[in-house]
């Protein structure tokens, strides 16, 4: 996928965005209210997909793998300034860049219309990666969440930040609760 994303800018093709799409759904339909929650999500599956968000790890992985394969230089993948240098590279030609499947035949995707990435603003130096990152998840509801990411400065585990706001746009909740959690009104 990172790959084909350098190259065209949107990407639909399901062999291509499937992979990363159905993490990016399963996360949304387990944390979103008014979703049908799917499979277990554990607290290490959003961790695994946030490090996707931020440092674009299953990326480094399979880059540094292909490199290696063909016995070619893995400084790149496996040096941590050199690898955020190339985001910032990277994140520049694929910015604006969407990600979404033209079809859907087995119902993978529940939630997700379209994802998109976009660099955000500047960072100080210290920052691991040098800009915020953002993703818009678009869903199929009308829906969108807005979710802004950074790189916390100088931090050895590399931990991220993150911020994320559900934009309802024309979506009506089918019900509302009170503050004590009852059921108060059909919002249809």
């Amino acid at each position: 996928m990172y790959c084909h994303w350098a190259l065209h800018v949107d990407l639909s093709l399901p062999k291509t965005t499937g992979e990363f799409l159905k993490r990016v759904d399963l996360w949304v339909c387990n944390n979103v209210a008014y979703l049908t929650p799917r499979q277990p999500w554990k607290f290490l599956d959003e961790v695994y997909l946030f490090r996707d968000f931020v440092y674009l790890q299953t990326f480094r992985e399979q880059l540094g793998g292909f490199l290696k394969t063909y016995g070619l230089p893995t400084e790149l993948t496996g040096n941590d300034t050199l690898w955020f240098a190339f985001l910032a590279a990277y994140a520049g030609v694929i910015e604006d860049g969407t990600l979404s499947m033209q079809s859907d035949k087995h119902k993978e995707i529940e939630a997700l219309q379209e994802v998109t990435f976009k660099k955000g603003k500047p960072l100080a130096s210290e920052y691991h990666v040098n800009f915020t990152i953002h993703w818009d998840i678009e869903l199929k509801d009308g829906r969108l969440l807005e979710v802004e990411m950074d790189a916390q400065p100088n931090h050895p585990l590399r931990a991220q930040s993150h911020f994320i706001k559900i934009n309802n746009r024309s979506f009506v909740p089918p019900y509302v609760f009170d503050g004590a959690g009852n059921k108060l009104t059909s919002g249809a």
